[in-house]
């Protein structure tokens, strides 16, 4: 069976592909094909942003262990640093709901599914920052602990924020419900 090219085409208003979704005989993608695939996509940057943190801190780890820098002493930077942390942990669920309240129900499937990248994306950004930032003040002070306390709360918030389709379909007016036979992947 030879593929349609055209069904990769993006349209010019939303960047999602159209097409047949991949089944045979042509006709419109299936209900939830571009959302699987998006959250997919998201799943990736996620697990990325993940592994991001967790080799920092793997990084972070192995310095220490060789001596690091020594004393540290940075503890009046590094508790600034430790509340940053906190706000932003604060901050990232907050933004998730107001960037997601802000656009309101759609009854567009890809504007629902853009609308919820985005404020999924500005969410785990948040957090991964914070793993980051956990990094940063184990360095500052020379303590592990502090880092991987830090890290292993921006890696626990992340996981928490998972992506998943129940999350767009729990907004009544944005998403088809799930198609069926089966049940889908979280």
């Amino acid at each position: 069976m030879q593929e349609d090219p055209s069904r990769f085409e993006a349209s010019s208003d939303d960047g999602w592909p159209r097409g047949d979704g991949g089944e045979e005989g042509g006709g419109e993608r299936s209900a939830g094909g571009a959302v699987q695939a998006a959250l997919t996509r998201m799943r990736l940057v996620a697990g990325a942003m993940a592994v991001a943190v967790a080799v920092s801190m793997l990084v972070l780890w192995q310095f220490l262990a060789s001596g690091g820098l020594g004393e540290g002493g940075e503890e009046p930077i590094a508790a600034v640093l430790v509340v940053v942390a906190a706000l932003f942990l604060v901050a990232a669920p907050v933004a998730e709901r107001l960037l997601l309240a802000r656009g309101g129900p759609r009854q567009d499937e890809a504007a629902a599914v853009q609308g919820y990248l985005v404020a999924k994306v500005v969410s785990l950004a948040l957090r991964e920052a914070v793993g980051l930032l956990g990094f940063v003040v184990g360095f500052l002070t020379g303590r592990l602990l502090w880092g991987l306390a830090i890290g292993a709360a921006s890696l626990l918030a992340m996981a928490l924020a998972w992506p998943r389709r129940a999350d767009l379909a729990s907004r009544p007016g944005d998403l088809p419900p799930p198609a069926a036979g089966g049940v889908e992947p979280r």
